[in-house]
């Protein structure tokens, strides 16, 4: 007797001696035990070199019992003697592939499925062993024509799902990937929810499908309320999307649940600190801290420019300075020195800007800073040489765009303006760019026809206006510009 086998008799004998008998009756055998004998006893029959002459219900628990212990040679040899006593039955070729996979066979899998196919249509489980098959040969697309036709017969089908986004992640076909996930995260068992999440949310930023997301996470919240991974991925989404009030309340009902969630405490305070809330958001990044007892460069730099921004500098600065030498790797901190500085010591300010760059040389916020500072020192080239710097670096950026044409106005450098106005337009469409002429129409006393635009661009198109006033900031008080806008957006 080989020593597996031996093992398990051992086993058996001593479950017979310790197992305690309470009354007259025979011990009623556990399942685990039962399978076990029955193993036992198929192992010594097939010893003789004929097929063991067990039931078929037998052999179908035979082979489940292998798999679920991961004794898959011997449920190789159960299932082919199983295959013999019952040649008509398509049940143990399904399971021998299934094993066969699990051996990580996946040709001699197909080959036994392919074999049964040509009888009889495949069981809905036995084309899901054909699709792992096929995707673990490297067929990615006929597994996946495989699961789609699933789908159509079975609906909510987890593995199915599961599955299919594997196909799909492999094909890289990742907009369909996020809605098969959006499947997955309705149909999954509970202790599978948070990964699948954290997977929704990165496909979700893959795909830009942030406002159908806010729709899902909304959906799920009615179906699980108190998962507090949801109401997070809910306060990031919106956050991303600019809601920040929707995203405060997302991540004040995260921290409810579970006060211990660290990312719902940061995503409050900085969506506080785009708000210009700095108090508040001072106390979450407080709080943040306080959770872990760890310092945290990144956050030391927002309680700083929460600081700066409420003019408590000496505040901010002991914060940047703790930050730098925490981490001496972050432009911010610079960044923000530079802008501290900037009005009390010049050389100081254009040091910090410059320390911010040679970290962070392709940050257009940096080279923008410093490009305004040098020109209110009065170096006008030098500014001008950074604003095209910083175009350079991000010509699609609108924002980039908005400080020059300010300089340019401010400059009366007409022919320059107006060369970078064609520039920017080939970047925008007509629609984000016609703000920013009309302002700079404005700006070159052309009133008359930037009146005229400006009427003609409120009537035609939805953008905002808030282009024209970030060029141009006095034009708030202008009566006639405002009566205007009130006219049309109202």
């Amino acid at each position: 007797m080989n020593l597996y086998l031996q093992k398990m008799l051992l086993s058996e004998i001593i479950s017979c001696i310790f197992t305690p008998n309470y009354t007259n009756k025979a011990p009623r055998m556990n399942p685990y035990n039962r399978l076990n004998k029955l193993l036992i006893e198929y192992t010594a029959m097939s010893q003789s070199k004929s097929v063991p002459n067990l039931e078929k219900a037998e052999y179908a628990e035979l082979v489940d019992f292998c798999i679920s212990n991961q004794d898959f040679e011997h449920g190789l040899k159960v299932v082919d003697s199983a295959i013999q006593l019952f040649s008509s039955s398509l049940e143990f070729p399904v399971k021998k592939s299934e094993i066969l996979l699990l051996l990580e066979q996946p040709t001699q899998a197909l080959n036994v499925l392919d074999s049964i196919e040509h009888i009889h249509r495949l069981s809905h489980q036995a084309q899901i062993l054909k699709a792992k098959a096929l995707k673990a040969t490297g067929k990615d697309k006929a597994a996946l024509d495989i699961i789609d036709g699933l789908e159509e017969t079975k609906k909510n089908d987890f593995d199915v799902y599961q599955l299919k986004a594997s196909l799909l992640e492999n094909l890289e076909q990742f907009e369909n990937l996020y809605h098969v996930i959006k499947s997955q995260i309705l149909t999954a068992p509970k202790d599978q929810m948070d990964a699948l999440l954290e997977k929704y949310s990165f496909f979700t930023e893959i795909t830009s499908n942030y406002s159908d997301a806010v729709d899902f996470y909304n959906k799920i919240i009615d179906i699980h309320p108190f998962s507090s991974t949801v109401w997070q991925n809910l306060g990031e989404t919106h956050s991303i999307l600019g809601n920040c009030e929707a995203a405060i309340d997302a991540f004040e009902y995260c921290i409810a649940i579970n006060p211990k969630n660290r990312t719902a405490y940061f995503g409050a305070a900085e969506c506080l600190e785009k708000a210009d809330r700095f108090d508040l958001s001072l106390n979450y990044y407080n709080e943040y801290l306080d959770s872990s007892n760890l310092d945290d460069a990144e956050a030391f730099i927002r309680l700083a420019n929460c600081f700066y921004n409420m003019d408590d500098l000496d505040t901010a600065k002991h914060w940047l300075f703790e930050t730098i030498e925490l981490n001496p790797d972050l432009p911010e901190a610079y960044a923000i020195l530079g802008m501290i500085f900037g009005e009390t010591d010049s050389e100081k300010a254009i040091s910090y800007y410059k320390e911010a760059m040679d970290i962070d040389p392709f940050n257009e916020n940096h080279i923008i800073d410093l490009a305004k500072l040098h020109f209110s020192l009065g170096n006008k080239d030098q500014a001008k040489q950074l604003f095209q710097q910083a175009i350079d670096t991000a010509p699609d950026v609108i924002e980039t765009w908005i400080p020059f044409i300010s300089f340019l106005i401010k400059t009366k450098e007409h022919q320059l303006l107006l060369d970078n106005l064609e520039e920017v337009s080939t970047y925008f469409n007509t629609e984000k760019v016609i703000f920013l002429k009309i302002a700079v129409l404005f700006g070159i006393d052309k009133r008359k026809e930037a009146i005229y635009w400006l009427a003609e661009s409120l009537a035609s198109y939805n953008e905002s206006p808030e282009l024209l006033f970030k060029i141009s900031p006095s034009l708030n008080a202008d009566k006639e510009i405002m009566d205007l806008i009130k006219k049309y957006r109202d």
